[in-house]
């Protein structure tokens, strides 16, 4: 499981060490949560904090804290494919003055994962609430998965749409992550268009930390306890699914 690799492909921080060490740079190796706030804020009549491997048996899919590749040698060419920091889309761009802030938090493991719970949504699915008041450019987490081509082909995948894609910023314009089986909490972030001012309160920035992309979600204004964090998919998420009204 890679975490980063600098531009001339050495290993630069690397979760997948046998004894459990921290990374080649001294980096704190990250762990997904062990415990996770579910169905309510707490004090709420159906809050209960779930054992991650509880969490995995409600919603289906395990949760883990790094990007994860598919093949060996994607891993190995991840640097050299990275899209420019000045040719990624503008959706994407962080505020400059929070590029930095953004990228240690990432380097440190740090995320707002005691401000959150996920609970059931309005679709029958699940989704990410606040547990209280939080304030604008609040990192909430970053959106993690399984790294592949684009023209990778996995069986467990072909019955549908996987609805938990996401592009990653490559050159090519080959790359994607998915989040269907393996992911992070920000998994539950749903949709909501920016157009949409009184439900819209996130965005997805990417961050180019030691070498590889990482995709964050933070916060845009002031959000209230037990509000739904939503952030706009954007039109190439909706090409093949239908835009909802």
């Amino acid at each position: 499981m890679p975490c980063a690799w600098d531009e001339y492909g050495r290993c630069v921080r690397c979760p997948s060490r046998e004894d459990g060490s921290r990374g080649d740079n001294g980096s704190p190796l990250l762990e997904p949560p062990t415990r996770i706030h579910y169905g309510g804020a707490t004090g709420d009549t159906g809050h209960r904090l779930l054992e991650r491997h509880e969490l995995e048996e409600v919603t289906g899919f395990s949760l883990i804290a790094n990007l994860t590749t598919l093949t060996t040698e994607l891993q190995r060419n991840l640097p050299l494919w990275n899209l420019p920091l000045d040719a990624l889309p503008p959706e994407l761009r962080p505020p400059p003055e929070l590029h930095d802030s953004l990228a240690a938090a990432i380097r440190n493991g740090r995320s707002a994962s005691e401000s959150f719970y996920v609970a059931s949504d309005a679709h029958g699915g699940h989704g990410l609430f606040a547990m209280s008041a939080l304030p604008a450019h609040t990192l909430l987490g970053e959106y993690v998965g399984v790294l592949s081509e684009v023209s990778s082909v996995d069986p467990r995948t072909t019955s549908k749409i996987d609805a938990y894609v996401m592009s990653y910023p490559d050159a090519g314009g080959q790359l994607q992550i998915s989040a269907r089986e393996l992911g992070s909490l920000m998994r539950f972030v749903n949709h909501a268009p920016v157009s949409d001012a009184a439900r819209n309160n996130c965005s997805c920035y990417a961050v180019l930390v030691d070498g590889v992309y990482h995709t964050v979600v933070m916060t845009t204004r002031v959000t209230a306890p037990r509000e739904e964090f939503r952030y706009d998919y954007g039109d190439a998420y909706w090409v093949h699914r239908g835009r909802p009204a």
